[in-house]
């Protein structure tokens, strides 16, 4: 049963049996057990949560089990292809589960870039895994060595760095989002 009237459906393509709303949901007639029969029953599918947070739907054909993004199979369905050098956006909403075909859009690369930096979601500092140090660490490094009582590489020792990762960080080659107030 279908309980919004302003959700479309679609057939998705090289896919019979299967259709896909306009509000992210995927929908199969097939009947379930026994011999594989096309119905005129709808029944709406579970869908998975890939491990990078993206909804994904497994559909089945001759050829095996296929596992889709939601968020293209939206929209491929609803918009068309991917153009050359584009990919999907989830924008106004960066919600990788909201599939909804007016939260997404084909955009670049920068695009989807400038959608993280406006959410906060630019994997920088200490979001990145590999971080050894934290911002309020940085901090401290720039104004030891503002302070001039310390060189670059008794920092470094301090903090388990190399001499070149505080000289990039003085010099705001590195951490420069971060914006110290005195």
């Amino acid at each position: 049963m279908m309980a919004d009237v302003d959700v479309q459906y679609l057939p998705i393509a090289n896919f019979p049996g299967y259709r896909i709303g306009s509000d992210g949901t995927v929908w199969s007639c097939w009947r379930r057990g026994g011999r594989p029969v096309i119905t005129s029953n709808w029944r709406q599918l579970k869908l998975k949560i890939s491990k990078h947070g993206y909804v994904m739907a497994g559909l089945k054909r001759p050829d095996g089990y296929h596992w889709l993004l939601v968020h293209r199979l939206v929209l491929e369905m609803f918009i068309g292809p991917c153009p050359d050098g584009h990919e999907c956006r989830h924008f106004p909403d960066n919600n990788r589960q909201n599939n909804n075909l007016c939260n997404l859009s084909w955009g670049t690369r920068q695009e989807n870039a400038d959608d993280k930096q406006i959410h906060g979601t630019t994997a920088r500092g200490e979001k990145i895994e590999s971080s050894k140090l934290t911002e309020s660490e940085v901090a401290s490094i720039r104004r030891m060595y503002a302070s001039g009582g310390f060189s670059q590489t008794e920092i470094a020792l301090r903090y388990g760095v190399t001499q070149a990762n505080v000289s990039e960080i003085v010099r705001r080659k590195t951490w420069n989002h971060l914006v110290e107030l005195n």
